[in-house]
């Protein structure tokens, strides 16, 4: 059985016109989801910015945080999810060395759901929906392969 196990490549956070859209590895491990958006750095992953709208501009990404920064403030002290994106290397060394681990090398943000933290898990088709950090992840399994995709899930004691 496999530790750790790419289910997929599109990673979708949010509802509606506000989603935010990454291509990446999604990668599932027992005690968490590992989401790998390709071609962002941390600060504009923090910041809202997705694959489309590198070409809006700082101010855009400013006005945002601004927005974001007071919705949070009147929302409470809830966690979000830009609260656990972390660089590969700070994961944990027996995650990075594991043989399973699927990502050899590379400077690049992650996702860290902990499974703890996940309020609402269920399979829509040829996606995963997860609920955590007050968010939607839509989670788009591969193409091909999506039946051993979910049963190597449930091998990792996830229920789907």
């Amino acid at each position: 059985m496999k530790s750790y196990f790419k289910i997929g490549r599109d990673i979708v956070v949010g509802k509606g016109l506000s989603a935010k859209h990454w291509a990446g590895p999604i990668i599932f491990g027992k005690e968490a989801i590992y989401l790998l958006p390709n071609d962002v750095s941390v600060k504009s992953l923090r910041a809202g910015y997705d694959s489309a709208s590198a070409a809006a501009g700082m101010l855009g990404g400013m006005i945002g945080g601004v927005i974001a920064g007071a919705m949070q403030s009147k929302a409470g002290s809830k966690s979000t999810w830009q609260e656990h994106i972390v660089q590969i290397n700070e994961l944990p060394q027996n995650v990075l060395l594991n043989p399973d681990w699927p990502i050899k090398k590379g400077k690049r943000p992650v996702i860290l759901i902990k499974k703890s933290d996940i309020d609402k898990f269920e399979r829509s088709g040829g996606k995963l929906l997860v609920e955590a950090y007050g968010d939607t992840f839509k989670l788009g399994l591969k193409l091909f392969g999506r039946g051993k995709a979910i049963e190597t899930i449930r091998s990792l004691e996830w229920s789907v």
